[in-house]
C-alpha cells in the first residue's frame, strides 16, 4: 500500500497501542491480535495477516 513514512509510523503506533489512538479505541484488539500473530500456513511463520513479523511460529 503506498503511504508516506509518517503514515506507516502511525500505523505501527496504532498496532503497538493495541488499537488505541489518542485515548480512543478505533481498532478492535481481536484484529490487532490476528494481524500480529504468526500464521502457521506461512513459511516459518514470518507473516501475520499482511504484516511482516520476522518471528518464527513458536515465538522464539
Amino acid at each position: 500500500m503506498p503511504a508516506s513514512a509518517r503514515d506507516w509510523s502511525r500505523i505501527g503506533t496504532l498496532i503497538l497501542q493495541q488499537g488505541n489512538w489518542n485515548g480512543q479505541h478505533i481498532v478492535s484488539r481481536d484484529w490487532i491480535h490476528f494481524i500480529s500473530t504468526p500464521q502457521t500456513k506461512q513459511p516459518e511463520g514470518l507473516v501475520g495477516a499482511h504484516l511482516w513479523l520476522d518471528a518464527p511460529v513458536d515465538g522464539s
